[in-house]
């Protein structure tokens, strides 16, 4: 993926809790035309923001995801309407690794200019309603993973206090759980009064074989990027396309890595209700790959990467699943089995 011709300037952001160190990079020149820090408070990101706005309005921000601390400054950023892009931690560290420099917080930032520059490509606007909606589905994936840990325990556990222990957490967490799934209901109201189209979004993608209102929420949540990509970037953005291991006359084996492993995972679903139906083109498609001796996890790990094609399609085109016209003509590469990042 590489930045738009639009962008002059990509302006690259290290985020820590106390402060922000920022450098903006000149495409034309290839220079840095300035460097410098902000306190990570929500008055001194308004300010800085709306002079970055101010004298650099053709510019890609960059950040690193980094576990929430990003999300007060892209709001900022957003709200003068600066176009934010947001970093693969592991893509920006190999990066600045082939470039032998130390980490420095300012080289840090120099590193995500140069990274977007590159391969920089400007993501929607968050809105609040849907950051909030990450972070309840966030915490119900953490509570659906404490109770299969928890029911492990309990099946090896012998003694009687011990699994009564364990009995009562489980009940505890099945309580967090439905309380999760009822705020979650009443974010999606919030969320489809604050972004009228998000509903619109998702009954398109319920069209889909097999996909549900928890899937059509969850990708439209991880990767809202869908209608806006082509092909191959919906395979590089879900890590379900596939790269080579080449050498001179050698073939590697292809695998799949890094990605968004929650699109995959809510995808992996779906892929198991089509094949349980035995029905419809998606159904054929994994049929054509497994007679052509293809393993289970490489032709589940191909029809994901299928779906998604396809529904960013829908959401580019605004049309619903119409399966005559899905049988587009679809590359396929082997991969290796599922792997998360």
């Amino acid at each position: 993926m590489t930045a738009k011709s639009t962008f002059i300037y990509t302006i690259g952001v290290d985020i820590a809790q106390a402060e922000c160190v920022w450098a903006a990079y000149h495409h034309p020149t290839q220079t840095f035309l300035a460097r410098g820090t902000v306190a990570r408070t929500q008055e001194a990101l308004a300010a800085w923001a709306a002079e970055l706005q101010r004298q650099w309005p053709q510019a890609l921000v960059v950040l690193e995801a980094t576990g929430g601390l990003e999300r007060a400054v892209r709001r900022a950023l957003q709200e003068v309407g600066l176009a934010v892009a947001i970093a693969n931690p592991k893509r920006v560290q190999r990066m600045r690794e082939a470039g032998g420099k130390a980490k420095t917080d300012r080289l840090d930032a120099e590193t995500l200019a140069l990274w977007g520059a590159l391969y920089g490509r400007p993501q929607p606007p968050v809105s609040l309603a849907e950051e909030r909606m990450r972070d309840l589905l966030l915490r119900r994936e953490q509570v659906q993973a404490m109770v299969h840990q928890e029911r492990m325990r309990l099946r090896q556990a012998q003694d009687a206090f011990v699994r009564a222990q364990i009995q009562a957490v489980i009940q505890l967490l099945e309580k967090q759980k439905a309380d999760l799934e009822a705020e979650i209901r009443r974010q999606w109201q919030r969320w489809q009064e604050e972004v009228p189209q998000v509903a619109d979004d998702v009954a398109l993608l319920m069209s889909l074989p097999g996909v549900g209102f928890q899937t059509a929420l969850e990708l439209r949540v991880w990767m809202p990027e869908l209608g806006t990509l082509r092909a191959k970037e919906v395979g590089a953005l879900s890590g379900t396309a596939p790269q080579a291991r080449d050498s001179g006359k050698r073939r590697g084996r292809r695998r799949i890595r890094d990605g968004r492993r929650r699109v995959r995972g809510a995808l992996y679903m779906t892929v198991l209700t089509v094949l349980r139906r035995k029905e419809g083109p998606l159904w054929a498609f994994y049929q054509r790959l497994r007679q052509r001796g293809k393993p289970f996890y490489v032709a589940a790990t191909a029809l994901i990467r299928k779906i998604l094609v396809i529904a960013n399609a829908m959401l580019r085109d605004r049309r619903p699943w119409n399966p005559p016209q899905a049988q587009t003509r679809f590359r396929f590469h082997p991969v290796s089995p599922l792997t998360t990042s």
